[in-house]
């Protein structure tokens, strides 16, 4: 067996080195001589949460794999150890799981054993494996300054604890002035994750049929590699698999002192994992907040952030290069708290709030029904950051609460790394006049990208009505259709302030008479449309919402302003495609709908940001 050890061992290295050495490995397991191995897995997550998924296999098993993607794989990454666990569906099989991980992703070797492989000849075997730690890429998390040093506040729940064995934790933790909450069922244990988020739970194996598949759900529901496990036991869990879940095994007859020093030690763990685990998630924020296309979408990204960092409330401000405001608030109420950009947009850094108070408040606002909105909240602790672009242009503020626990240093960190982090990406959606508008052409469709805006136009086979767009100036464009010609008025509108709804319902009649033709100038900045239309439908959306704005007719003239808040897009059709499109109501995709049924006529959809396929 040492050659096998030794080849696992080697093999172990050059895969935590080279991620492309992993798919080979899966083949040294399974054809090792011994036959410890009925297959081989690989499977793969990114920072920042959600499940793994298969990327490669040897002897692929589908009721084997189901099993294995059911443990919690983040768990293992606190340790960094190849692991013995035990199938999360309770038949008592048995694999080696090892985990590597890289800058960008993550994955897991899964290898489940042979039922006929003894566990005491080879014991020593995987106590030498398990002993190993798989090398990583150093990663440092240095506090920032002027962030303040938090103390240590831990949430600890006690599961399934008899009366007795609570009362004897109860009593030193509530000396020390720490949270502690006792469920006593799984249903109660699952409702209040979210709100509780602890950092320990403690479990009484006596009063569990089976303590170690139930900690593994528990990991599995929590999904938090920084979640401590301490189990009250008064025979060791079965050593094999216990080790990647349980932190702590402690006597019942635990008590005093000794009780408030071990909970001690695994609240300590449990800050450190979670500065790693708000550290993990920055990657995949940083994936996400480029998805953001336009300034609303990154301000409703960061404010969702924002508030999931803080375990609270968060409202965000962005403003674009000609001042055009982009508002957000997670999760939003029926009305907004704050009717006008925070005061703390003009701050000159960071400002954070342990305890709000009245500092906090008069950092915001100075209005009244703002500041008594802002308490309704019930905040805890609070910050703000001013989001700053490289030039030392203010371009928007962030400010957030939290509602269900204090926050720690680690969240005033990551709230740093999120505003710095939206900075860069406001610099990236900066438009240019330089950009190429960017035209292809596919089958019944012609589309169009000129920087944040889409103008996707249907025709059929047999419609030979003309469309043109043409930029205006740097954050403006003009959409028209049905007019053959519109040089004309491209001249007239370029470089003129003035275009209105006015402007282009009096151009618009000039141009065409009495032909269906439609005109609309589209503000990036102010992501508007001021339309004007003969025989063409006012702009709309199939989404519930609908674009928002005015509309007015005068003879046979609709003219109007629709907004393109809505990733749906708004939807311009002429007379014989709106009939077609009439009575079908809501909740399907309009552009399959189109692609399938090829109706006559002509529609165009235009879109802010990312449009919806």
């Amino acid at each position: 067996m040492i050659e096998e050890l030794a080849a696992i061992v080697k093999e172990i290295d050059a895969a935590a080195a080279d991620s492309e050495r992993l798919k080979p490995f899966l083949s040294t397991l399974v054809d090792m001589p011994a036959g410890l191995f009925s297959a081989a897995l690989l499977l793969m997550g990114n920072y920042g949460g959600g499940p793994f998924v298969l990327v490669a296999a040897r002897n692929y098993n589908s009721q084997a794999r189901r099993a294995w993607m059911r443990w919690p794989l983040r768990r293992l990454f606190t340790r960094m150890k190849p692991s013995r666990i035990v199938s999360p569906f309770g038949s008592g099989d048995m694999a080696l799981a090892i985990p590597f991980s890289f800058s960008e992703q993550r994955f897991v070797v899964v290898a489940p054993l042979r039922r006929t492989v003894s566990s005491r000849e080879y014991d020593g075997f995987f106590t030498v494996l398990e002993s190993l730690t798989v090398p990583e890429a150093e990663r440092s998390w240095p506090a920032l300054p002027g962030i303040p040093a938090t103390p240590m506040d831990p949430t600890i729940v006690g599961f399934a604890l008899c009366d007795e064995l609570y009362e004897r934790i109860e009593a030193p933790l509530r000396h020390r002035g720490w949270r502690f909450q006792r469920v006593l069922t799984y249903g109660d244990l699952w409702r209040s994750l979210p709100d509780l988020t602890p950092d320990v739970i403690a479990v009484d194996a006596a009063e569990l049929i089976d303590p170690l598949s139930a900690i593994t759900s528990i990991h599995r529901a929590a999904d938090s590699p920084a979640l401590r496990i301490v189990v009250f036991a008064d025979e060791p869990l079965a050593a094999q698999g216990a080790a990647p879940v349980v932190d702590r095994t402690l006597p019942h007859e635990t008590s005093g002192e000794a009780l408030f020093l071990a909970f001690k030690e695994v609240a300590r763990e449990s800050a450190v994992h979670r500065r790693a685990r708000i550290a993990d998630a920055d990657a995949s924020a940083k994936r996400l907040a480029a998805t953001s296309l336009t300034l609303q979408e990154l301000a409703t990204f960061l404010a969702e952030r924002a508030a999931d960092i803080m375990h609270g409330w968060a409202h965000c401000a962005l403003l674009n290069e000609y001042g055009a405001v982009s508002r957000a608030e997670s999760p939003s109420l029926p009305r907004p708290v704050f009717s006008a950009i925070p005061k703390s947009f003009l701050s000159e850094a960071p400002f954070f709030e342990l305890h709000v108070g009245e500092r906090f408040l008069a950092e915001l606002t100075d209005e009244p029904f703002e500041r008594m909105a802002f308490e309704a909240l019930k905040p805890l602790s609070g910050a703000s950051f001013p989001i700053v672009v490289a030039d030392g242009e203010r371009r928007g503020v962030l400010v957030t609460c939290s509602r269900r626990r204090w926050a720690d240093s680690t969240a005033f960190e990551a709230l740093d790394r999120l505003a710095r982090m939206a900075a860069g990406r406001l610099a990236e959606l900066q438009p240019s006049r330089r950009t190429i508008p960017e035209f292809r052409q596919e089958r019944l469709w012609e589309r169009l990208r000129d920087r944040a805006l889409g103008v996707d136009i249907y025709r059929s086979a047999d419609c030979v009505t003309p469309w043109r767009y043409r930029a205006l100036t740097a954050t403006s464009g003009l959409l028209t259709l049905g007019l053959a010609d519109d040089t004309g008025l491209h001249l007239q509108l370029a470089g003129s302030s003035a275009t209105g709804e006015g402007v282009v319902a009096r151009t618009l009649v000039r141009a065409a008479g009495h032909r269906p033709s439609f005109a609309a100038t589209i503000d990036f900045s102010m992501q508007a449309m001021s339309y004007a239309s003969i025989g063409f439908s006012p702009p709309v959306t199939l989404s519930r919402s609908g674009p928002t704005g005015s509309i007015s007719s005068s003879g046979n003239v609709t003219a109007g302003v629709a907004t393109l808040a809505s990733a749906e897009g708004a939807v311009v059709c002429d007379a014989g495609l709106w009939r077609w499109l009439s009575g079908r109501g809501a909740g399907y995709n309009l552009r399959a709908l189109l692609d399938e049924e090829t109706p006559v006529g002509l529609a165009s959809i235009v879109t802010l940001g990312s449009p919806k396929q």
